[in-house]
């Protein structure tokens, strides 16, 4: 698979609850791609925008499971 970025992992950890639910933990470490110099896309810019994809997943699971329709936008 290729992609943007010079170095990607992307894993997931899954742990049971107390309650019979579970959680999922994303980890994910990249490397900038060189194209992108710090001024454009520091590594905190990305982490932002990554936590953003991933609370919007998040929301989407969780409505999905729940069975109350996805929210919209991205």
């Amino acid at each position: 698979v290729t992609g943007p970025f010079e170095h990607w992992v992307h894993s997931h950890e899954f742990a049971a609850l107390a309650d019979g639910g579970c959680t999922i933990v994303d980890r994910i470490e990249f490397d900038r791609p060189v194209f992108l110099i710090r001024a454009v896309a520091s590594d905190d810019y990305i982490r932002t925008k990554l936590q953003e994809t991933f609370d919007y997943r998040e929301a989407v699971i969780r409505r999905a499971l729940e069975g109350a329709p996805a929210p919209s936008g991205s």
